[in-house]
């Protein structure tokens, strides 16, 4: 999957994040689903498939993120899967999962029905006329820095055209339920996620990460754990786990602030090492220069005077 698809994944697969993120994206920001709402749930489906062979082999597909939200006596399936690259196929890979677990449903509810050996209609229906089926929601995150130049619908990966325009008004679009790093507001989340986000979204700039964290230090100065471990893996800062323990307070939060200087800080004195090692070496150069041509008291000079040694640098096309 990658190791940015798999950390979003575990990222979102908390409870307290997962409502955060149903609630800032299909609900503009309100609070409709609460954290004990949201309930573990099997994101792994069994198919039987058969090969051209004629061979039946058993095919285990798993979702990126599924939780069952129970809200009164009502009860409702949620996935989210997660892309930083565009999948041009996504409309239908939505849709297959929507039906796969309706499918599962369905036969739980004819298992049940075996059982009580019912006949007639609802016999033949495998459910009775006021069985209902749970609703199952898919959430597309498409979380890469470009477009996304996929369709957002079955329609967009039909062949609709010429001749086969007769049959659109017969087929059932599916419209997919896209959000986008672009698109996404961050200001619609409470949790971690906010941070998450809108880092995300200025991690190609510098300038507007920068001012961005500044901005808003205080929020980053108290983050939780797993919002850091991941914000470290999607902005391609992985260097920042190193300072994890050393600003983390009594209440196990982590100061990113004081982390990010620590890199800094360490650039900064690598660049001073570097500059060290290479003023050793181009005075090295210019004393065996200086060696060669009999110069001792020149290499006195070199060695004790700056103005000097820049004269022999130019002299001998030293860099400087």
């Amino acid at each position: 999957m990658g190791e940015k698809n798999d950390a979003m994944c575990s990222y979102l697969s908390v409870p307290e994040v997962f409502a955060d993120f149903v609630n800032g994206t299909l609900f503009n920001g309100r609070s409709r689903i609460k954290e004990k709402d949201v309930q573990s749930y099997d994101g792994v489906y069994h198919e039987k498939i058969t090969d051209r062979c004629g061979t039946k082999q058993k095919l285990e597909r798993e979702r990126d993120v599924v939780k069952g939200i129970m809200k009164g006596n009502k009860y409702a399936i949620v996935g989210v899967e997660n892309q930083n690259k565009v999948h041009y196929a996504m409309p239908f890979r939505c849709m297959e999962y929507e039906v796969a677990e309706y499918i599962r449903q369905l036969k739980i509810i004819k298992m049940n029905f075996q059982k009580e050996c019912r006949t007639g209609e609802e016999f033949l229906s495998g459910m009775s006329k006021n069985e209902k089926l749970n609703p199952v929601v898919v959430i597309m995150f498409y979380h890469g820095m470009g477009e996304y130049e996929g369709s957002r619908d079955l329609y967009g990966i039909l062949d609709l055209e010429g001749e086969n325009e007769i049959y659109k008004e017969f087929i059932t679009n599916y419209q997919m339920n896209l959000v986008t790093l672009q698109d996404i507001k961050e200001e619609n989340f409470k949790t971690g996620l906010r941070q998450l986000l809108g880092v995300m979204k200025r991690s190609e700039d510098k300038n507007a990460l920068r001012n961005y964290i500044k901005e808003n230090a205080e929020e980053f100065s108290h983050l939780d754990e797993e919002t850091f471990d991941v914000m470290s893996v999607m902005v391609n800062q992985k260097d920042l786990m190193k300072y994890k323990e050393d600003w983390r307070n009594v209440r196990g939060e982590i100061d990113m602030c004081r982390a990010i200087e620590g890199i800094k800080e360490e650039g900064r004195e690598e660049g001073r090492e570097q500059g060290r090692m290479e003023g050793e070496l181009k005075l090295g150069l210019l004393i065996s220069k200086l060696f060669a041509d009999g110069r001792l008291e020149d290499v006195q000079k070199a060695a004790n005077d700056e103005c000097a040694r820049k004269e022999f640098y130019r002299e001998y096309k030293i860099a400087n």
